[in-house]
């Protein structure tokens, strides 16, 4: 996707999935890295910067994936900040996100519960040995860390075919997934595992989502979606942490809460549990809350549908 995409909105609402989504927003420089780093903190910053047209970092001709390295730390760089204080810490995740906000613009906090307890919902969908062909299907070989602009060129290039390839593959088979489809699509190089795959899919369901199955694919490429089912100490610790950075943080002018539960990647077992932790530590810093559960709605639609028969 060129990065020029991310100007045209409804070019780039048919363009974002899975694997892309945040890309937009990287490159307006809107994102500050954080992540679950595990107890007792549990937080990780990295101050964000703009990655696209306007800032001086890519062309209009660049795809979206080339200038990711800017955001990863240098190779051999040290863990802590410059004063010393550790970046996994609350406390220093705190001074950079209040760093970016002011005391005076409104601006939105979204809380994702995901963060606190996260399920990779694939899993569950397919076996151990699907996952793997999957894996095997979508690899990618990244560059080299100081590839030249001609390399760097080349490789794009070659993922983006790699992917519309697999998107194509897909689609035929989910038209047709007989015997002649997947001998076609099977000799094309790097695709041989496609009949095994479509095999243990047949043997399971008689008729499989590729579609479905591709968005797995693209989770899996190199690194897979994290998942880890947070104990319940581990997300005491997680709220608490998120607790002590909205501290140092002026108030937000609304916040919105993405449960992620539907889709599973938040698991739905503490979905609720996560939830009433979150509203308390957001009562306590910002007083009585105005609550809004827009997923009550959609959860009382999808019961009234008529179930197939």
């Amino acid at each position: 996707m060129p990065a020029d995409t991310v100007f045209h909105k409804e070019q780039l609402l048919s363009e974002l999935s899975i694997e892309n989504w945040i890309m937009p927003m990287v490159y307006a420089g809107h994102v500050a890295w954080k992540s679950p780093a595990g107890p007792p903190e549990g937080c990780r910053a990295k101050r964000p910067r703009p990655e696209g047209p306007g800032a001086g970092e890519a062309s209009g001709s660049e795809t979206l994936s080339r200038r990711t390295d800017a955001l990863q730390p240098p190779e051999g760089a040290a863990a802590g900040s410059a004063d010393g204080e550790d970046e996994g810490s609350s406390r220093h995740v705190g001074r950079v996100v209040s760093a970016l906000v002011s005391e005076t613009e409104p601006y939105v906090l979204d809380i994702d519960l995901d963060f606190f307890s996260c399920k990779n919902p694939f899993k569950e969908l397919y076996t151990q040995e699907e996952y793997d062909i999957l894996k095997e299907l979508y690899n990618f070989r990244g560059p080299a860390p100081e590839a030249a602009e001609e390399e760097l060129d080349e490789c794009v290039d070659r993922r983006v075919h790699q992917l519309e390839d697999l998107e194509s593959a897909f689609a035929d088979l989910l038209e047709d997934d007989g015997d002649e489809t997947v001998t076609r699509w099977t000799s094309n190089p790097g695709m041989a595992p496609l009949a095994q795959l479509v095999s243990s899919l047949k043997a399971r369901s008689r008729s499989p989502d590729y579609e479905m199955v591709h968005q797995a694919g693209l989770t899996c490429d190199s690194v897979e979606l994290p998942h880890h089912i947070s104990t319940d100490e581990e997300i005491h610790r997680l709220v608490t942490a998120v607790q002590l950075v909205l501290e140092a943080t002026p108030p937000p002018t609304l916040v919105t809460v993405s449960r992620s539960s539907l889709d599973e990647y938040c698991p739905v077992e503490q979905v609720d549990c996560v939830q009433s932790q979150v509203l308390a530590v957001l009562e306590t810093l910002y007083g009585p809350l105005d609550v809004h559960k827009d997923y009550e709605d959609r959860i009382q639609t999808q019961d009234q549908q008529p179930e197939a028969s």
